[in-house]
Formats: structure tokens, C-alpha cells, sequence
């Protein structure tokens, strides 16, 4: 994180204001996450257990908090199976609830590219999620 920041700091003049903020840090956060895996070969994956923090209802019963549990577990380890950019284009849609347009300056790629890598990646999830023995009804 504090190099992502010296990163930020120092390239402050470079950032174009007519994009959002949060998009360009992100940007960088994502390049330095990448120079991580490359320098180390360690890659720790994007967690729903961190980023989708479950709504408790007054109704749930302790077995659909379980439920919803073992899902997101699954579903994590599904994610780590796929190729990077599928899983960060869902994740930035899905989880972080990022716009075409925002996800597009994030990854550096044409919106309606967005839009198929979002595709490609929930029917990547979906089959690794039911090979693993799961059911995920479209």
C-alpha cells in the first residue's frame, strides 16, 4: 500500500482530471499488485469473504448463514482458478459495484470489451463453480 501511494504521489501531475480519481489509483494499486506476482510468484486471491460482507436478515436461520458461508468459500476458490482478467473485471463489477465506464479505465480496455469479459468470466465461474460439484442456476 505505501508504495502505491509514493507511486501516486509522484505521478500526481500525470493524472488527467477528466477521469475519476479512483480510477487512477486503482490503476496503480492493480500495477503493483501485478509487479508482486512477477517478482515474487505469490498471488493472494481476491477474497468474498473480505470484500462482500453479508447483510444479516432478522429471518435468517443459522443453517442459511452457513449456507451463504460455504457459498462465498466456494466461490472464492473458483475465482483464484480463473485467468486474471476475467476475475478482476468480475470482481470490480460484482463486488465492488464499479461502473462499465470506471472498470474500462481500470483495465485499460474498451467498454463494450468490459461487457465481455464480464460475460466470459461469470460462465468461467459458473463451470468451474459446477465442476467443483456446486449449482449456480443462471
Amino acid at each position: 500500500m505505501q508504495d502505491v501511494l509514493i507511486k501516486a504521489y509522484r505521478n500526481l501531475f500525470g493524472f488527467d482530471t477528466r477521469k475519476k480519481f479512483s480510477s487512477w489509483i486503482y490503476r496503480i494499486a492493480h500495477n503493483e499488485g501485478v509487479n508482486y506476482i512477477r517478482k515474487t510468484g505469490k498471488r493472494k486471491c481476491v477474497s468474498f469473504e473480505d470484500l462482500a460482507v453479508p447483510h444479516p436478515n432478522e429471518n435468517d436461520s443459522p443453517e442459511d448463514e452457513l449456507v451463504r458461508k460455504e457459498i462465498r468459500r466456494n466461490l472464492t476458490e473458483c475465482l483464484d482458478e480463473m485467468k486474471t482478467k476475467y476475475r478482476e473485471a468480475l470482481v470490480l463489477h460484482y463486488i465492488e459495484e464499479k461502473p462499465y465506464k470506471e472498470i474500462s479505465d481500470i483495465l485499460r480496455v474498451p467498454m463494450g470489451t468490459v461487457g465481455t469479459l464480464i460475460a466470459r468470466g461469470k460462465n468461467m465461474l459458473r463451470a468451474i463453480y459446477q465442476r467443483k460439484g456446486g449449482d449456480l442456476s443462471p
